[in-house]
């Protein structure tokens, strides 16, 4: 590497990382990443309900068919 190599970084120096607009980016892509999570957690949620109750209808027909085999 000679002294005339471009050096190929990122310099960010240039940036106010602190001002107004700033805080607002990171306040919305905060916001935008908790809705996010949230209706993922929402869909989660469903999907587990959607088993328990499936779980469950199966366990109420096996019992129903036990209970019409002693009859």
């Amino acid at each position: 590497m000679t002294p005339k190599t471009p050096i190929s970084t990122l310099d960010f120096s240039g940036f106010n990382l602190s001002g107004e607009t700033a805080q607002e980016i990171r306040r919305s892509a905060e916001i935008a990443r908790s809705e996010y999570f949230g209706e993922a957690v929402k869909r989660f949620g469903q999907r587990i309900g959607v088993a328990y109750r499936s779980a469950t209808d199966l366990f109420d027909y096996a019992q129903r068919m036990n209970q019409a085999a002693r009859l």
